[in-house]
């Protein structure tokens, strides 16, 4: 079975998510097409018209299945390639437009036309899988609440019918690696890593605010001395916070001497990236999206004890032992996370949860057997 996969904003995630699929499921040939992790609002216009231009003949071969990003244009791409006119395709959506936090930057009728475009991708394709059940319930809704703003209104059934079409399944993640022991425990040290790309989506002021509150905590409330790894995938731009938490450890506006600071920046080295979460205590976000938290799972199957928000998906995989209130209009509501923290810290950190169900032994033989039903049932 020959399979055409595309990535049209092909970052560190969807990169996982692909390569995963190709090496898990060997026994169907793959042809991949990727476009770079840049310029968002064009990909999503042009990816299939940057494939037409670039890859021409190998769209002209025949394919049984098409599985695409949901960044993907996939009515333009078959318009502009009559051999897949007829391929079945299978979208697979990492995120959606309607929960992702608006940018500063951003205008309002660009994330209307992406919200747009994700409409007509979904009317198009034969299934749809979410990586989450918060991802699929939110675009859903907002799928709806985009029908009913529309002058001329489609009928319901147009979303019901996406409804029906649709699944959850998650991204897989890698093979598991044995985790070392917990460093608290044999070194009176706990470590804190914050892994995540360093964007306004991930709630880098919020990140500030937490470092700048624990760093002016006085020593003796804080027994243990705390060191905190800040990782993650930087781009062109990157948020002014990291500067202000690099310049708060560099200067001396920093008062508890027993909060410092590790390892900076991106580590591009997968073995060394999966040392320092094996090595680390506790995996700390700060988000304000995410749709299915692939490198906080990646760190608790690492055997690190997630710190999250009690918001977006992380209630749907995990209890509340792990969370911490999450207030969308009080600026200050790091300080539960401060709270929560100190709170494990004056008796013992809590036993990391199991995330055996994402792993890729438990969600290979799902993708495989999807593909075979969306194949045979179009055929």
């Amino acid at each position: 079975m020959n399979i055409l996969l595309l990535s049209a904003y092909d970052t560190l995630s969807h990169q996982k998510w692909r390569q995963q699929l190709v090496t898990g499921l060997p026994e169907f040939s793959w042809q991949v097409l990727t476009l770079p992790p840049r310029y968002f609002n064009y990909r999503v216009r042009t990816s299939a018209l940057s494939w037409f231009y670039q890859h021409k003949e190998k769209l002209e071969q025949r394919y049984d299945l098409i599985i695409a990003t949901s960044v993907t244009d996939i009515t333009l791409l078959k318009s502009l390639n009559s051999s897949l006119s007829n391929t079945p395709v299978w979208l697979f959506c990492h995120e959606n437009q309607f929960e992702y936090p608006e940018s500063a930057h951003e205008k309002k009728e660009h994330r209307l036309q992406l919200q747009t475009s994700f409409f007509f991708n979904c009317l198009c394709a034969d299934w749809i899988s979410f990586n989450s059940h918060w991802n699929r319930d939110t675009a859903l809704k907002g799928l709806e609440t985009l029908r009913r703003s529309w002058p001329e209104r489609l009928p319901a059934e147009a979303v019901d019918s996406i409804r029906n079409k649709s699944d959850v399944l998650h991204v897989p993640l890698a093979n598991h690696q044995q985790p070392a022991e917990n460093s608290a425990e044999n070194s009176g040290q706990i470590n804190i890593v914050w892994n995540h790309r360093w964007e306004y989506d991930k709630g880098p002021d919020a990140l500030l605010h937490f470092v700048k509150a624990l760093a002016s905590f006085p020593e003796d409330a804080i027994k243990k001395n705390l060191r905190l790894h800040i990782v993650g995938q930087q781009f062109r731009q990157m948020p002014d916070a990291f500067k202000k938490i690099k310049q708060l450890f560099e200067g001396s506006t920093k008062t508890n001497s027993n909060v410092t600071l590790g390892q900076w920046g991106y580590i591009e080295d997968h073995d060394q990236y999966q040392t320092l979460l094996a090595s680390s205590d506790i995996v700390l976000s700060t988000s304000l999206h995410d749709f299915q938290g692939l490198s906080v799972l990646e760190a608790v199957q690492n055997g690190c004890v997630p710190l999250l928000p009690n918001a977006l998906v992380y209630p749907e995989f995990f209890s509340a032992e792990f969370l911490y209130d999450k207030d969308q209009e009080n600026d200050a509501w790091h300080e539960a996370a401060i709270k929560k923290l100190l709170d494990w810290i004056s008796s013992e950190l809590p036993e990391t949860p199991c995330v055996k169900a994402f792993h890729t032994e438990q969600l290979l033989p799902r993708y495989r057997k999807q593909i075979l039903e969306v194949t045979s049932t179009t055929a």
